[in-house]
């Protein structure tokens, strides 16, 4: 497992532009430099839930609104590529978004989020949120 605060993979949207670097932890340090995988949530490949955050930035998910029901998601490690397809997208609070993560631990699924509205400075209430599910793995 990678260390906190250490790159692990890449997350790539082609539909939407998006390609970042994955770093393991999601502190504001941290997503500086590219998306954070939430420590209390699976890896790829792990058969559970993994989050990732973005800053609304155009490096990291500025585009993220954008993603459509059927775009896929793939994330490529030193130990394989998966890719997701997104099942459902919605804005939620912030507040309620912290107060009601589920993460599975029988389905390999993804959760994918960023400050909303993008393009606008200052503090946010809200995120827009991109979930998916497994559909396809290739091992190194």
């Amino acid at each position: 497992y990678p260390s906190y605060g250490e790159a692990f993979g890449n997350i790539e949207i082609p539909s939407v532009s998006i390609n970042s670097v994955i770093y393991h932890g999601e502190s504001l340090s941290i997503l500086k430099y590219g998306t954070g995988h939430h420590g209390g949530s699976y890896f790829p490949g792990e058969g559970g839930t993994i989050i990732i955050a973005g800053h609304n930035s155009h490096a990291q998910f500025y585009n993220l609104p954008q993603v459509k029901i059927g775009d896929m998601v793939i994330i490529k490690t030193v130990y394989g590529t998966y890719t997701y397809e997104v099942d459902k997208t919605e804005i939620a609070e912030a507040k309620v978004l912290g107060e009601n993560l589920k993460i599975s631990q029988t389905e390999e699924t993804i959760m994918l989020y960023t400050c909303y509205p993008v393009g606008v400075p200052g503090f946010k209430t809200k995120r827009f949120v991109v979930y998916g599910h497994l559909v396809g793995e290739e091992y190194e």
